[in-house]
């Protein structure tokens, strides 16, 4: 029978240097693939924020420019709701400001009466049913 003396086993256990450089090159590989990983998962990550800022950047530029337009619309309702430019229309239309004496002042039974008759006017009642 075929003894193993305690050197061939060890001889057998010990690796050969070529296998400590495949093993080392074999977990450097690995390291690098961790952290290309690593690295691909933050590029991602970073990529989403960036596209993400863009859109708001963006956003906030359209808000910006329609709440401008807003104002804008806002001033020309208001210019063309002013009072000059009504009774300016009113005149090209062929209507004349209302004379003292053409205004007629109606009694309406209880309605409360929170405003005077303007100064220099005459109020003329009508009797009841004269509307």
């Amino acid at each position: 029978m075929n003894t193993v003396s305690p050197d061939q086993l060890l001889r057998a256990f010990r690796q050969a240097p070529w296998r400590k450089q495949v093993q080392l090159v074999a977990l450097l590989a690995i390291a690098l693939l961790v952290i290309a990983i690593l690295g691909g998962f933050y590029l991602t990550i970073a990529s989403k924020a960036g596209a993400a800022g863009r859109d708001l950047q963006r956003f906030e530029a359209r808000k910006t420019a329609l709440t401008q337009e807003n104002d804008e619309l806002r001033a020309k309702l208001a210019e063309l709701r002013s009072v000059t430019r009504l009774a300016d229309r009113a005149r090209a239309l062929g209507f004349t400001p209302a004379q003292p004496d053409q205004v007629e002042y109606l009694r309406v039974s209880n309605y409360p009466q929170t405003a005077s008759t303007p100064a220099g006017t005459q109020t003329r009642v009508l009797p009841d049913g004269g509307g």
